[in-house]
């Protein structure tokens, strides 16, 4: 538990302190605009890594727009713009490991050409031979797949589940809160009192959208140089050190409730309680304890150390997150 515990710490304190990158990142995007071979695009004879090197380019886009809605104090755009660098990611990835990717995209690009002119459809517009005569046109077959089954494509392909973390991390909570108009999303508009408010909450950081957006810029670029036979330089170590500082953007807006409903007055027995569970992890009677005995211990000494928060959730929301976490934590620790 210590050493989860200290991770998520330095997890915390990396995602909160600057990281002034501006001479690697400028050495990163000259590095990566170099892996860029064609010059003039393919079109439907564009191989993956053409494809790769396409979305290549809108990743190093989206990472300078980024950057620059961070400078002009534009949180929301930067937000957005990073959940689309995530997006791009994972299918630029997914193009390695696709069958035949140039021929989704091809079906792909037929159907929503259709759906730019259903508006007309009041007139009659299109037509099914307008229809057919784009199948024609564009080609292609088959269906594109959605971004989580793109991530699972390629972690499979890299024997690595570092693309459905990234779905799962960063890509789900961002669609959640910013893109889609869902509760969640609406409800960024309610202040803590209940109150209407213009301004949309803030869930995220624009330090986590800055290092989101240049560690996809990273991972991209690697993964074209490995493809190429060319060496990635430091783009994945790059990527690496970005991502790790980039916040999961639930875990920040918990952490914005919870500071503002702590109860500094209970501090020293959150503080006591702390000292308690550790002692008792690694004490002798929780080893001869049984586990509904460890249980209930821990349970008890883990309230103790939340008084210090307001708790917002009901009462048998509040008690299963309890048992989980207890669970877990027992879990992580040797028992008998």
């Amino acid at each position: 538990m210590a050493s989860k515990l200290r991770e998520i710490i330095l997890t915390i304190i990396r995602g909160v302190l600057p990281y002034p990158d501006i001479w690697r990142r400028h050495k990163v995007r000259h590095s990566a605009r170099d892996l860029i071979q064609w010059t003039e695009w393919p079109g439907d004879n564009a191989s993956p890594i053409e494809l790769a090197e396409l979305g290549l380019l809108r990743a190093l886009w989206l990472q300078k727009e980024t950057h620059r809605a961070v400078r002009y104090r534009q949180s929301e755009a930067a937000s957005i713009l990073a959940r689309s660098a995530v997006e791009n990611c994972i299918v630029t990835l997914w193009f390695f490991f696709a069958k035949d990717p140039i021929e989704l995209l091809r079906e792909d690009n037929c159907n929503a050409f259709i759906r730019l002119f259903k508006f007309l459809e009041d007139f009659g517009f299109p037509t099914q031979g307008f229809v057919e005569i784009m199948k024609q046109e564009f080609g292609g077959s088959g269906k594109l797949p959605s971004i989580f089954e793109m991530a699972e494509t390629v972690s499979n392909g890299i024997n690595h589940d570092g693309t459905v973390v990234l779905y799962r991390r960063l890509y789900v909570p961002l669609s959640t809160f910013y893109t889609h108009t869902n509760g969640l999303g609406l409800l960024r508009h309610v202040n803590a009192h209940g109150k209407p408010k213009l301004h949309a909450s803030s869930i995220w950081t624009c330090l986590s959208a800055l290092r989101t957006v240049d560690g996809c810029v990273g991972i991209i670029a690697g993964e074209i140089a490995v493809q190429s036979d060319k060496t990635p330089n430091d783009f994945f170590s790059y990527a690496e050190k970005h991502l790790k500082r980039s916040l999961n953007p639930v875990f920040v807006m918990a952490g914005r409730h919870a500071g503002k409903t702590i109860h500094w007055s209970r501090l020293s027995g959150s503080i006591s309680g702390m000292r308690k569970l550790r002692k008792y992890l690694s004490s002798k009677q929780r080893r001869e304890d049984s586990r509904e005995t460890q249980e209930r211990i821990t349970k008890a000494l883990f309230s103790e150390i939340m008084q210090i928060f307001e708790v917002s959730v009901g009462p048998k929301t509040r008690e299963y997150l309890m048992d989980e976490f207890v669970n877990l934590l027992l879990k992580e620790e040797l028992v008998p």
